[in-house]
């Protein structure tokens, strides 16, 4: 028995959860079902803070994630906004319908209609262009 409780004490704590206090128990008085239900206790509460710390680095995660995410499409909406303005300053304000269509354009079609600018010589001719963009 004095060997078993060093063992806990020395060994099973340390290794198993480091972070962990051993409690101070005579194991000499206690029962084996006693035992049973105190290691129980042990995992069950070494398994909460694990799923505690789990949860706390999936948030982190999580939040990194949310932030590429929101950077990658504040890029897309300030290069899209990009667009609009240089078809403004070239030829005149933007309907509503050829607005959103700039907006819902991915990235690599945005570029190339902001190169395509310097050829166009028209808003009809621009919109076809992306509309042939959007077809690839």
């Amino acid at each position: 028995q004095q060997s078993f409780t060093v063992w806990i004490d020395e060994v099973l704590f340390p290794s198993c959860y480091p972070d962990v206090t051993p409690p101070n128990i005579n194991y000499e008085q206690e029962e084996s079902n006693m035992l049973n239900k105190m290691v129980d206790s042990w995992y069950n509460g070494a398994t909460a803070i694990g799923k505690a710390e789990g949860k706390a680095e999936g948030k982190v995660e999580g939040k990194a994630e949310g932030e590429l995410i929101g950077k990658a499409k504040g890029e897309l909406i300030g290069e899209a906004k990009s667009l609009i303005l240089l078809l403004k300053i070239k030829f005149s304000n933007l309907d509503q319908e050829q607005k959103e269509t700039i907006y819902a354009l991915p990235k690599e079609s945005i570029e190339q209609a902001m190169a395509y600018i310097f050829q166009t010589t028209s808003l009809d001719d621009m919109f076809a262009y992306i509309a042939s963009l959007e077809k690839d």
